[in-house]
């Protein structure tokens, strides 16, 4: 099947500087992976330059890793104590600050999530 295209249009998104972002939790997609389980997390950015960009982070949920994914469950309001666990629907639309990176991929500069906080209410 031939398709007729024209990617001349196309606008090549650069990564964004090195900085801190709100966003807003669109997608979580439990994974499995070589060290257990993770959740791939896909952040969208709610204000400023880059409202509207996406953001991708794992979180792990591996026996090393139990920490950070503590801090980040704490960080987006969940109440895993009380629930005895996490549910993926509870975090839709959680908002959090990101600290944004750039970063190496494949021979391409990207982004990269290193870090988070809570918005303080």
């Amino acid at each position: 099947m031939f398709l007729p295209v024209d990617f001349s249009k196309v606008v090549e998104l650069k990564p964004m500087p090195s900085s801190v972002q709100k966003v807003r939790i669109d997608k979580v997609e439990p994974k499995s992976g070589d060290k257990g389980p993770y959740f791939k997390i896909e952040y969208v950015v709610e204000e400023g330059e880059h409202t509207g960009r996406h953001l991708f982070h794992n979180i792990s949920f591996s026996e090393k890793s139990l920490w950070k994914a503590k801090q980040w469950v704490e960080c987006i309001g969940i109440d895993w104590e009380k629930k005895k666990g996490v549910d993926t629907m509870d975090m839709l639309g959680c908002k959090l600050y990101v600290t944004v990176e750039l970063d190496m991929y494949d021979g391409k500069e990207t982004n990269k999530v290193t870090g988070f906080a809570p918005i303080k209410k």
